[in-house]
């Protein structure tokens, strides 16, 4: 999850870590239009048809693809989270307020043991 951040890198088990080497990265994977994760309609369709375990398999598909190219604190190892679009507002910029809470919702619920649909 790339969210709202002081610098343009995050902090993963002390090193540095780039948001725009990962979304470069994951942009040409044919599921992804962007990373939260919105899923392209060739990803769409592919979970889909995969029946009840497709958004399951399509995460998997995305972590793989991340885990085979990169080191490993790069790895998406707080899993994927799938929405319909990324929030923004009416001139165009992403809501990264409604990431970050949609993120600790997610995070709290999973410390709870629910499963938690994302609603942006």
């Amino acid at each position: 999850m790339f969210l709202d951040r002081l610098k343009e890198f995050l902090k993963v088990n002390g090193f540095q870590v780039a948001p725009a080497e990962l979304e470069g990265h994951l942009v040409v994977h044919p599921y992804f239009q962007i990373a939260f994760v919105v899923l392209s309609p060739e990803g769409k369709a592919a979970a889909s048809g995969a029946g009840a375990a497709g958004e399951g398999n399509a995460s998997e598909e995305i972590k793989k693809w991340v885990r085979d190219q990169k080191v490993r604190y790069k790895w998406l190892e707080g899993g994927v989270v799938f929405v319909d679009a990324i929030p923004k507002n009416t001139s165009g910029k992403i809501l990264r307020r409604l990431l970050r809470d949609q993120a600790k919702e997610i995070v709290q619920a999973r410390k709870k043991g629910m499963v938690v649909l994302a609603k942006l």
